[in-house]
């Protein structure tokens, strides 16, 4: 007997295969950002994460409280939220992500200049009207080269969201 799986299923099993990140953002302080981050240093209501040719060269090394850089992966895949308020119930995080430019690449009709997830379709973590909220359990998927996560409104609150590690399956079938 043979089991066949379903399109979803079959990339929800794939990708897992790639690993994931945990991000975590609570309602109390602020974040110091990076130079080569969206706002650059100083404090900033968002946790950023960076993927790829994003990095500009920056590593690990260079992670603040507020940027993180993952020059190794290519872009993230897929984000699902697991935000909770204080007391426990299930709650909203707001997020942006954009979209990586992939040079060369037109499978499936990416090109290099589509739209991110935003409210007015360019990545702007600073400008909290133009988060996109998703609801507890929710996932969404894309190829992004940057995530935002914001900071709860409330102190005692926390988001919690996990990214899908892409992987670059260009180099790797060559």
């Amino acid at each position: 007997m043979s089991i066949r799986r379903v399109p979803v299923a079959n990339a929800a099993i794939d990708y897992s295969q790639a690993g994931f990140i945990i991000g975590i953002t609570l309602g109390a302080g602020s974040y110091t950002g990076h130079a080569k981050g969206f706002d650059g240093t100083g404090s900033q209501n968002f946790l950023e994460f960076l993927f790829g040719v994003e990095c500009s060269g920056a590593t690990s090394a260079d992670n603040t409280t507020g940027t993180k850089f993952f020059p190794d992966i290519p872009y993230a895949t897929s984000i699902f939220t697991m935000s909770r308020n204080s007391i426990g119930l299930p709650m909203s995080a707001g997020i942006q992500c954009k979209n990586a430019k992939i040079e060369g690449v037109t499978t499936f009709g990416y090109t290099a200049n589509q739209d991110n997830i935003a409210r007015s379709g360019i990545y702007d973590p600073d400008d909290g009207t133009n988060h996109i909220f998703i609801d507890y359990s929710d996932e969404i998927f894309g190829r992004f080269s940057r995530v935002a996560l914001a900071k709860p409104v409330l102190t005692s609150d926390r988001h919690y969201i996990r990214i899908t590690k892409g992987i670059d399956w260009i180099r790797s079938c060559k």
